[in-house]
């Protein structure tokens, strides 16, 4: 991007964070370049390559191999002509003999943005978008920086994981919220700080596991004047140390001492009263649907799906093992956001989290003497955390985190109205998706990223509107295509070139026959969309 640009982004996000600061904090602090570390903590890990040019190329996941070549977005050319490719007849059809004749057209492409997209500067995978900085997988946003995987946001600084979200500093997974600070795990709610799993909750500070609840510090419920007393003292107090130190404590940060209310709250949660049987899970389901995708993508119908999981999970997020810190009940802890990050000696499971919200409170006492440097000890009764979020109906998830509107899902994370999934991160209005990273209105596809309206895909990446293709990157409009990269409105294409159906189908034929051999003997196929060059 031209320096001009550089500088027209940077100053109208600078005049938009100083009236953020004065929203959220009650005044400026200063220059948003003296807080742009402070605001990249703890955010998804990006990349930035330098091209043969010595321009920057920002690629917003790890995964690509050490080999790979790289573009910028805005210099493909996506109607180029490409020659056709040579194979020996006697070879044709092997995938090694394919890879090295499409080897010179492999290029990865970062620094994309799209749409009706204007003013962006050192971010990826933008759509829709205005000014827009340091920041990667946004859409349908404007004014933000240092910001990941937003959605129909606006004023966001150094925020991760959002939808129709505005005016907010260093939030992690809110939805429909506004004029938020060190907030995390939040739907509806408005002017709160420091707190976490909140719903449909106004003026909360330092809160823990509340719903409905407004003017509440330490989840004590106090009058409207006494709150905005103590929340002008906090703000006062916050301003100087940013001012000072450039930072301030994230809401983690302040909780990393182990509980010391073990018994109070063993006692409060022998009084909650268990739901009804729970539904009865189902795991068959999700077998049939895995080995329906696989017989469609390999021609074979593949079961026992947890063969495959290390395959499936290679390049998506992981889950981890953990417990209630109350009553030893199991927990799967996502390596979704900052859920990951949560202290395991502090997690509840959703029911008890829900439950324990509005047991559990501060003192007047305490709030008098509260400030942000005694907050750790303060808050550390009621600090408890949930790594699971279920929204709406959500029916035989089964080890899947994180559902909205989601059935027949296993061992996932982030289902958003989404079924039949598995191995797989955030799939969104998808069915029959296994494995991949963030693949949205897509159906049958197994290891797919980062990519929108797919059917029938393996080791897609980064692509749009296609149908049957296999091992391709950055393609729109396509179908029937393996290796191809950076082209548009392709069918029966090899590396780039239409080489007509027969011959396609013929080729085809046989790379499955290769993907099948290693598939049945390995339970894996070594070949990934990443690391076509390594």
């Amino acid at each position: 991007m031209h320096a001009d640009v550089n500088e027209i982004v940077y100053t109208e996000l600078n005049k938009k964070w100083k009236d953020t600061c004065k929203i959220i904090l009650g005044g400026e602090i200063g220059e948003l370049k003296d807080y742009e570390k402070w605001l990249s903590d703890n955010l998804s890990p990006r990349t930035v390559y330098t091209d043969s040019k010595g321009r920057e190329i920002v690629i917003s996941v790890p995964h690509y191999g050490k080999n790979s070549r790289w573009i910028s977005f805005d210099e493909v050319d996506f109607n180029k002509r490409y020659p056709p490719i040579h194979i020996s007849s006697e070879r044709i059809g092997e995938i090694e003999s394919l890879l090295n004749a499409v080897r010179d057209r492999i290029y990865y492409t970062g620094n994309v943005v799209l749409g009706n997209s204007k003013f962006v500067d050192k971010s990826t995978g933008i759509f829709e978008s205005y000014f827009v900085y340091h920041s990667e997988r946004c859409a349908y946003c404007k004014y933000i920086t240092h910001t990941t995987q937003a959605t129909s946001c606006e004023y966001m600084f150094g925020c991760n994981g959002h939808g129709s979200t505005s005016f907010c500093i260093k939030t992690f997974a809110t939805m429909y919220s506004s004029r938020c600070f060190e907030c995390s795990k939040a739907e509806y709610c408005a002017d709160c700080y420091y707190s976490h799993n909140l719903a449909n909750c106004q003026h909360c500070f330092f809160c823990f596991n509340l719903k409905n609840k407004r003017y509440c510090i330490g989840n004590l419920q106090l009058s409207p004047e006494k709150y905005h007393e103590i929340k002008n003292r906090l703000l006062s107090e916050m301003r100087e140390m940013l001012i000072r130190d450039k930072k301030l404590p994230s809401l983690l940060a302040l909780c990393k001492t182990p509980p010391q209310n073990q018994k109070e709250l063993e006692i409060i949660l022998a009084k909650m009263q268990n739901k009804g049987m729970a539904e009865r899970e189902n795991a068959a389901i999700i077998e049939k649907a895995f080995a329906d995708t696989a017989k469609l993508l390999f021609g074979k119908p593949y079961s026992q799906i947890d063969r495959y999981a290390k395959w499936l999970n290679q390049y998506t997020a992981r889950l981890e093992d953990g417990k209630s810190c109350a009553s030893g009940k199991r927990i799967v802890v996502p390596e979704h956001l900052d859920f990951h990050f949560y202290p395991r000696n502090r997690l509840l499971t959703e029911e008890e989290a829900g439950f324990i919200g509005e047991k559990l409170q501060i003192s007047h006492q305490e709030l008098e003497r509260l400030s942000i440097k005694n907050a750790a000890e303060i808050i550390s009764k009621i600090a408890y955390f949930c790594p699971n979020w279920t929204l709406g109906t959500v029916k035989n998830a089964i080890d899947a985190i994180i559902n909205f509107e989601s059935s027949n899902c296993y061992k996932n994370i982030l289902n958003i109205n989404s079924k039949y999934s598995a191995f797989g991160y955030w799939a969104r209005d998808s069915e029959y998706v296994f494995g991949g990273n963030e693949v949205r209105n897509s159906s049958f596809c197994i290891n797919c990223y980062h990519s929108a309206k797919l059917q029938r895909c393996f080791e897609v990446d980064a692509s749009r509107n296609c149908s049957d293709c296999y091992y391709c990157h950055d393609i729109e409009n396509c179908r029937d295509c393996m290796f191809c990269f950076n082209v548009k409105n392709l069918r029966y294409a090899i590396g780039n070139f239409e080489i007509g159906r027969e011959k396609y189908l013929e080729i085809k034929k046989k790379v499955l026959e290769e993907l099948n051999e290693e598939l049945e003997k390995s339970s894996a196929i070594r070949l990934s969309i990443f690391r076509l060059l390594d």
